[in-house]
């Protein structure tokens, strides 16, 4: 049996346990727990086996993740506490019905998801072996430890100057003074830009190789995405690095797994380093105007969840959100199409409660300086309308959309797989977190096509 059989028959196996486990703590009816269940985990393998695109596979990822995976880990092993491990629920009343009625959303949206890959399937494919090997059209004779240091380097310099003048950081207020291209220009280069470089060289120097990748150059990676993530005051720095060897694995197909043992690690390593930094400047950051008494109060709160391992498991499993903000939706009373477009046209504004929070009640925007936010993810926000139709039909032709803008990526870049599986991972990251001023997605569409523009020149610069 192959190594990814084998981790199939894994995964469904412990899914399944958990599954059974959960079972005995759900509320609702024991027969939709079980049919979401096995709709999830068919959901995360149809979408990841060899016939899927990257874009699918991330979304495969976060989905069972945020929708199916935290929820079953919340109401089995922390007491059903979405008090203390969520972001906020709403009016959402915890009754048997609304829950079940949650999950059947849940269900049509992952059988939804997976239909929309089966018809894609029939008309829109790429073969990732299609372009050749470099060979030896090098201009220039590189070397690809100097090369990722040079990157690194003024990776460095970029991130100091971001932190320095708060220009973009997570959850924070940007610098207004900045000017607005610059702003957008640093904006680009901390989300995009130093990605799009490593994926560019990351992929030129594999060329080379046979069945093989090179590990100085991907850990010189590793503490480049440290830095970022820092600056930009983000704990997600796991998703880029896996995007980064998901990719290498699909071009490399022959390649060992045990290859990518100590790679996993390392970065499992730094993710859990950039939770507690992080996790620590956004305190000072949030008390830092306040007076002694108020920060006192705020800190004594932060400090419940000092203990390694509660405030890990409280970032994870909070973070692995979704599931509670179709809850919130839920329990709205005011759904319709007129609701869905009034939220596809906001934009909320500095110092604005946004349109989600305000379903939710939340008011930490005007509690911290932070511009603490939560998103709804894209089920949630098309649950809007209040139609369960509109949800599958959306679904459906935004996953065959997503296919032909990837295979569009694919020609632009000839083939750059690694860069491809970031971009996968970027467009399912939105939609996992999608609903804050989604009229601003043009720009992120328009960052992508940067992106390529970019790796076209470099192409173009590097290779005759």
């Amino acid at each position: 049996m192959k190594i990814k059989d084998k981790f199939y028959v894994l995964f469904a196996l412990v899914s399944f346990l958990l599954a059974l486990f959960s079972l005995n703590f759900y509320q609702g009816s024991k027969i939709v727990y079980l049919i979401y269940s096995i709709t999830a985990i068919i959901f995360f393998i149809y979408l990841t086996n060899s016939k899927s695109f990257f874009v699918e596979n991330f979304l495969a990822l976060y989905f069972y993740l945020g929708y199916w995976f935290s929820f079953s880990i919340k109401i089995s092993f922390f007491d059903s506490n979405f008090v203390g491990f969520s972001d906020g629920f709403g009016n959402f009343d915890f009754s048997q019905n609304s829950f079940d009625e949650v999950l059947i959303i849940c269900i049509w949206s992952f059988l939804s998801i997976i239909f929309a890959s089966y018809i894609r399937r029939k008309f829109c494919t790429y073969d990732i072996c299609s372009y050749n090997k470099l060979k030896d059209f090098s201009i220039y004779k590189l070397r690809e430890d100097i090369l990722s240091l040079f990157i690194f380097f003024f990776a460095l310099i970029i991130c100091f100057v971001n932190s320095f003048y708060s220009i973009f950081q997570r959850g924070t207020l940007p610098n207004l003074n900045v000017n607005f291209f610059l702003s957008n220009s640093y904006k680009w280069f901390l989300t995009f830009g130093y990605m799009t470089l490593f994926c560019f060289f990351i992929n030129y120097f594999q060329q080379f190789k046979t069945n093989s990748f090179s590990k100085i150059q991907l850990y010189i990676y590793y503490i480049c995405e440290l830095l970022v993530h820092i600056s930009i005051l983000s704990r997600g720095l796991i998703f880029n690095g896996l995007s980064i060897l998901w990719g290498l694995k699909k071009q490399v197909y022959k390649i060992s797994s045990k290859k990518f043992i100590i790679p996993i690690i390392l970065l499992i390593f730094l993710f859990i380093l950039n939770i507690f930094i992080v996790g620590d400047l956004r305190t000072k950051q949030i008390t830092q105007d306040f007076d002694s008494k108020s920060k006192a109060q705020i800190e004594k709160k932060i400090s419940d969840n000092r203990n390694f391992f509660n405030k890990l498991s409280v970032v994870l499993v909070s973070r692995l959100h979704g599931f509670e903000a179709i809850m919130a939706v839920q329990g709205h009373k005011d759904k319709s199409f007129k609701f869905f477009l009034s939220a596809l046209k906001k934009n909320t504004g500095p110092n604005e409660i946004s349109f989600f929070d305000k379903i939710k009640s939340d008011d930490r925007q005007n509690t911290y300086r932070n511009v603490s936010l939560t998103l709804p993810g894209l089920i949630a926000f098309l649950f809007y309308s209040g139609s369960i139709s509109f949800i599958i039909l959306c679904l459906m032709a935004l996953v065959i959309l997503l296919a032909i803008f990837e295979k569009l990526i694919f020609h632009l870049t000839k083939g750059n797989i690694v860069f491809l599986s970031f971009v996968g991972h970027m467009i399912a990251y939105r939609l996992w977190h999608f609903g804050h001023n989604p009229s601003n997605t043009y720009l992120f569409i328009l960052s992508i096509f940067l992106s390529c523009f970019f790796i076209i020149f470099l192409k173009k610069l590097f290779i005759k």
